[in-house]
């Protein structure tokens, strides 16, 4: 067998000139990227990384509970640098954020009460049941997930963030189960666990209202399917939630007072489950990607397209005068991007998911930022993605629009209202018909008296001393019948 031999002299003196090149160039950018002690770095390499981007190793969650795109991963909102592990991280480092709703905006009460439901703001959940996936989404190594996954949380987390709809999926497989999906990947959570949390939360919030959109409902085979449709609906009665029918005899006078008192379960708040809405807002081309170079995610040059898409389209749905306000139907805007086989492929590519794409956008923050603005005069539920990125903000946003919007609407009734002294207040031409009113029952009254003395006076002249005999038996019969017809 040949022996190795160490290099040496000239061969030696090449090898650590190529081993430099190679290792300073890498050192120094590495340096650059982490202005801290390199050596600290290497030897504690979880440590460091938490302390910059507060990533998990693989799955792309932020240590303010965000997710982020990208092969390493980078976090944040803001610009800024990170480590190695970030690679010159272009949307900053962050740090934990609770975006748990605080209790004192989780009450309806006062003059959001007399609002109509359909002018209520509410957060949807899109396809809530995608929040029990723990493991299988923003992973580099489940690309399949990283497009499946919409929300990060349980029902009750989803709430706490400010959730009060959630899209629902039914799905039933073959062992029997009620699950729930979205497309093809199932999540593997009981569809009666999920919605135990939603009773449990309505106990401890008996002044909030929560809807449930059941849709579609999906299993193994198409006999599971048609199954789960009948099974879904009897799962929801028996727990207590009151179906809402779109009709507009029914939702016409659908207060919110109207809906915490039809949809009260026990002593806890409101719970009601519908199949459709009065409109649901689908707009197919408001994909994070698109086929000029736009992206949700890339530079300010990239992302204005798709920006601008989005405005216009929040703007059309809540300034337009296109929804059922009148008939009092349920409308959806679906405040987050849309995906098609396309959208999917450009965002596998960049090591993308659906969470990262809304955090990096910054959806629901700039959602918030718009309702604070004034910039929007109605709206009712408010699909959104990655409801635990932002969601508080919305929330509060929402319940302050919706104090505003119902004040507003309360002063105006208050305006046109019929004043207490209604008769001053009525115009001359009311008053004046009044009157002639008044004057022809006068007039009426003296001639029926007039025509009664003058008939009484020829009864007198011309039947004096007789006395007036009643009818025969027949005939007082006969004006008895004819007066009972």
């Amino acid at each position: 067998m040949a022996k190795t031999r160490a290099p040496t002299g000239a061969a030696q003196t090449g090898l650590v000139a190529l081993a430099a090149a190679a290792v300073l160039p890498a050192a120094a950018q590495v340096s650059m990227l982490y202005p801290g002690n390199l050596w600290s770095m290497v030897a504690d390499p979880s440590g460091q990384l938490s302390g910059c981007c507060g990533a998990h190793a693989g799955d792309g969650i932020c240590q303010d509970g965000t997710a982020a795109s990208g092969l390493t991963r980078c976090c944040g909102h803001a610009n800024g640098t990170c480590n190695a592990f970030c690679c010159a991280c272009t949307h900053g480092c962050k740090h934990f954020e609770d975006y748990t709703v605080e209790p004192e905006w989780e009450v309806i009460d006062g003059s959001l009460l007399d609002l109509p439901l359909n002018e209520f703001p509410m957060i949807l959940a899109h396809d809530a049941g995608t929040g029990y996936e723990n493991n299988n989404f923003c992973n580099n190594f489940n690309p399949i997930g990283n497009y499946a996954v919409c929300q990060r949380g349980n029902f009750t987390e989803q709430l706490n963030c400010g959730a009060r709809a959630f899209d629902i999926r039914p799905y039933k497989k073959s062992d029997g189960s009620m699950c729930m999906h979205h497309g093809g990947t199932v999540f593997d959570v009981l569809l009666q666990d999920a919605l135990e949390e939603v009773l449990d939360w309505l106990e401890s919030h008996p002044d909030e209202l929560v809807i449930l959109f059941v849709q579609f409902v999906s299993g193994d085979t198409q006999a599971l399917i048609n199954e789960a449709v009948i099974e879904s609906n009897e799962l929801v009665k028996e727990m207590g939630f009151v179906r809402m029918s779109m009709k507009a005899s029914f939702m016409r006078d659908m207060t919110v007072r109207t809906a915490l008192e039809k949809g009260r379960i026990g002593t806890g708040g409101a719970g009601f489950f519908v199949y459709e809405l009065g409109d649901d807002g689908y707009d197919p081309s408001l994909t994070c990607f698109s086929g000029w170079g736009e992206s949700c995610i890339g530079t300010q040059a990239q992302r204005q397209g798709r920006y601008t898409a989005m405005h216009e389209y929040l703007g059309g749905q809540f300034n337009g005068d296109q929804f059922p306000l009148a008939g009092g139907l349920l409308w959806n805007t679906q405040a987050h991007w849309q995906y098609d086989a396309a959208s999917i492929a450009a965002g596998l590519s960049r090591f993308s998911c659906i969470l990262a794409e809304e955090a990096s956008a910054n959806v629901n923050a700039l959602l918030a930022s718009g309702i604070a603005n004034g910039d929007y005069s109605k709206m009712n539920l408010v699909q959104m993605d990655y409801v635990c990125d932002s969601g508080k903000d919305a929330f509060k946003a929402m319940r302050s629009f919706a104090r505003a919007y119902a004040d507003e609407k309360s002063s105006l009734q208050q305006k046109y209202e019929m004043p207490h002294d209604a008769w001053r207040a009525r115009p001359c031409y009311a008053r004046g018909v009044a009157i002639l009113a008044a004057g022809a029952v006068a007039v009426s009254t003296v001639v029926v008296g007039m025509r009664l003395a003058f008939g009484r006076f020829l009864s007198l002249g011309t039947c004096r001393g007789e006395a007036q005999r009643a009818p025969p038996e027949d005939k007082a019969a006969l004006l008895e019948r004819h007066g009972s017809q």
